[in-house]
């Protein structure tokens, strides 16, 4: 693949997941696409194919499908020269039960790479391992990239299927909201936070309609007004 062609995969690659499926077309989706049956053996062959986003999507559909014929060929796919194919076959064979996938994504969560990171603990979170946590918040606090927040907001919502994670994680999502410098982090982080109906995060939404910014307190309004 030439070198252009690769950076475009990364950059959609990015996008997804920044954006945590909510605007871009679905693994199976993109495989169709790329005229890929969606059958175990077109699966399987497709890990090996040269497009990026093939190998990466061909191996989340295997591990969500439960397909364990692809066990051997994921393994392979942990040494690709695409990271996010890397990573999607590690969670992948984390779903198949296998013990090399989960180490793969622990491994990459020290990843000089803010992207990785948050798509590891993204992976672990996904097999219910909350490990990645401190690394997501760390990343939407500090990170000078706005896409890096965005992608860290996004996947922070992910931990609050964790008990010990669930406080912080929506004090985390709340600064976000009230405190980011870029709006499209605050309106990730606000659209995070609007589909809880907890009472605490009831009180970040009453703090935030008295934000100056419009885009936020009407949003907080308008949560304020059907969550009565």
């Amino acid at each position: 693949m030439t070198k252009p062609l690769v950076l475009l995969s990364l950059v959609l690659a990015l996008i997804q997941y920044a954006y945590g499926d909510k605007k871009v077309p679905t693994p199976a989706e993109e495989l169709i696409a790329y005229e890929i049956e969606l059958t175990e053996p077109s699966l399987i062959q497709a890990l090996s194919r040269p497009e990026p986003l093939v190998r990466q999507n061909a191996a989340i559909l295997l591990g969500r499908r439960s397909i364990r014929p692809a066990v051997p060929q994921l393994r392979r796919l942990l040494e690709d020269e695409f990271i996010y194919a890397r990573l999607a076959a590690a969670e992948a064979l984390g779903r198949l039960g296998d013990p090399s996938g989960p180490a793969a994504l622990v491994k990459a969560l020290q990843a000089n790479n803010n992207p990785t990171v948050i798509y590891a603990a993204s992976s672990l979170s996904e097999l219910g391992n909350a490990s990645g946590y401190e690394a997501v918040e760390r990343i939407s606090r500090d990170s000078k990239n706005a896409m890096d927040r965005l992608q860290a907001v996004r996947a922070l919502s992910k931990f609050l299927r964790f008990r010990d994670k669930k406080p912080l994680a929506v004090d985390s999502l709340a600064n976000g909201m009230l405190s980011d410098p870029a709006q499209p982090v605050r309106l990730a982080a606000a659209e995070e936070l609007k589909t809880l109906r907890w009472e605490d995060v009831k009180r970040v939404f009453e703090k935030a309609s008295k934000s100056s910014d419009k885009v936020i307190s009407d949003i907080a309004e308008e949560y304020l007004r059907r969550n009565r």
